[in-house]
């Protein structure tokens, strides 16, 4: 499965901060190249249907994966089944999940650092919250991003992950390092201004100092 779908699906589901069930349900006609986002067209809340960014890494991932796709009509699954259709949340747990972290735990092994514990798909918007953060973008952001209204989650997540860094080893660091080269982006002036003001008006609206300002 990983090497088919498995690693678009997966760098999506951490690079994207998608629930499961959103990213299985993605068609091609949701995903803009050009412009640089996914389009999430049906969720629970009105918060959830939004539009996410997607970083030149991911980009590059997602361009290759529908490239090599044999499913080309607009409404096609971004990531079906071998049929076409879409795949069960527990097929995907079961089957990408235990193979990609057998896999990453060899490679930690080799690397002296402690290996993965039992990690879902659910897990990896806090990677994705994390790594946002950590590459500068404000929590207001990266909430809409996930499609949540309440920043906190986003707050909690970097909080931990800056205390998680206190604590890494030099090969930890130097492989979160490489995470957050990955998830690297520059994004347009005009909405950096647009994150920027509404996060000082959120700050001050709060009577706190503003955050700082995206990338």
């Amino acid at each position: 499965m990983l090497r088919g779908r498995g690693r678009p699906l997966l760098a999506t589901l951490a690079g994207d901060g998608l629930r499961i069930d959103e990213a299985l349900s993605l068609e091609r006609r949701h995903v803009n190249l050009a412009k640089g986002t996914v389009s999430i067209e049906q969720a629970k809340t009105d918060a959830g249907v939004r539009i996410v960014e997607i970083t030149p890494a991911l980009r590059d991932e997602l361009a290759a994966h529908l490239d090599q796709s044999p499913f080309k009509q607009p409404t096609d699954l971004v990531f079906p089944t071998s049929s076409g259709r879409k795949d069960s949340a527990n097929n995907v747990r079961h089957r990408l999940f235990v193979t990609a972290i057998e896999r990453a735990n060899k490679r930690l092994d080799k690397l002296g650092i402690e290996r993965l514990g039992n990690v879902r798909p659910h897990g990896l918007r806090r990677t994705y919250a994390s790594l946002r953060t950590v590459c500068g973008d404000d929590p207001v952001f990266v909430s809409r991003q996930l499609g949540h209204t309440d920043v906190r989650f986003t707050l909690n997540v970097y909080a931990q992950s800056v205390k998680r860094r206190e604590r890494m080893t030099e090969a930890e660091q130097s492989e979160y390092d490489r995470a957050v080269e990955w998830a690297s982006w520059a994004r347009c002036r005009s909405f950096r201004h647009q994150c920027q003001n509404e996060a000082r008006d959120n700050a001050l609206g709060q009577g706190e100092r503003p955050p700082k300002r995206c990338l």
